[in-house]
């Protein structure tokens, strides 16, 4: 009977844990993103979209026009962003991009951080077009 007491209090705090993980902003899909960049006011709109793979990762394929920072040098290259007031952030699954977003929402206030869910994973399952 202890063990499925406290079993269950585990499960509580990884439930717990789990969800402050999870970036709270806005969001976004690969099928969205695709329809915002195709918005022929996108490219002045002061948005961009940053990939925070590694860097092996982004030489892999990533989407044409991407800045790339990888997450863990988000905080040292903060100010790269300013300007922007929105950025879509991706990673592959959207685990990376989420952290990511966390971090340039305390660092940057006025950008909008927007976490693309389910990633590059997601923009290849729509065999959305790529950049070497």
């Amino acid at each position: 009977m202890k063990i499925l007491m406290w079993a269950a209090a585990a499960l509580v705090v990884i439930t717990v844990l789990k969800a402050s993980m999870t970036y709270a902003g806005e969001s976004v899909d690969a099928k969205g993103l695709k329809k915002i960049m195709s918005d022929a006011g996108f490219a002045g709109s002061g948005a961009a979209v940053l990939d925070v793979r590694e860097k092996d990762e982004f030489g892999e394929g990533h989407i044409k026009g991407a800045i790339h920072i990888p997450l863990g040098e988000i905080s040292k290259r903060a100010a790269e962003l300013k300007g922007f007031k929105k950025i879509y952030v991706i990673c592959y699954s959207g685990a990376r991009s989420s952290s990511a977003c966390k971090i340039i929402s305390k660092l940057c206030p006025e950008i909008t951080a927007v976490n693309v869910s389910g990633g590059m994973s997601g923009w290849y399952g729509c065999g959305f077009e790529i950049e070497k």
